[in-house]
């Protein structure tokens, strides 16, 4: 599916098979490819987490809040009239078990938008939540800071012993 927004310059596309944008100008004259609205919206589904990394922007905002996203029908339909034409679910960390209905419903829910996970990578998820990403095609970015395993250690924290963030990253 392709998702298309015109705009003064010419017509911006997301294509959700390979997840890329591409713009195409309209006219003789070449105008920078300025949007006239946002084209993502990233959505925190849960500040809550299975790690302790130390550069994680999401300690800091629980400070000033304490709830996770409520996913209801009117905000379902409210992204789906929205002008972005991709949505960024992530958080905290959106495949923890306990967000597995909130995670479906938004995924099953949102239509015409190009969907994508950003998570940690540490969970895998059930078989329920993976097929309904096949079926919406949806994009599952992995967050890696470095290839190196010291680095990662050093970086990102399970809650426990060293063991068992070594196990982790270099089973």
């Amino acid at each position: 599916m392709r998702i298309t927004r015109k705009e003064t310059w010419g017509v911006i596309k997301y294509d959700t098979k390979s997840h890329c944008f591409t713009y195409t100008h309209s006219g003789e004259k070449e105008e920078q490819p300025y949007i006239s609205k946002p084209i993502v919206l990233n959505i925190d589904l849960t500040l809550n987490c299975n790690m302790a990394c130390y550069h994680c922007i999401t300690r800091d905002m629980l400070n000033y809040l304490d709830q996770d996203l409520i996913v209801n029908e009117n905000l379902i339909e409210q992204i789906n009239l929205s002008p972005f034409m991709v949505v960024v679910i992530t958080g905290g960390e959106p495949l923890l078990p306990q967000y597995e209905d909130k995670l479906l419903r938004l995924v099953r829910g949102i239509s015409k938008k190009g969907l994508i996970i950003d998570t940690n990578g540490s969970i895998l998820p059930s078989d329920k939540i993976l097929m309904d990403l096949k079926r919406k095609n949806v994009l599952v970015r992995v967050s890696l800071d470095s290839i190196r395993i010291q680095d990662e250690l050093c970086l990102r924290h399970f809650p426990g012993s060293e063991r068992r963030n070594i196990e982790v990253f270099d089973p």
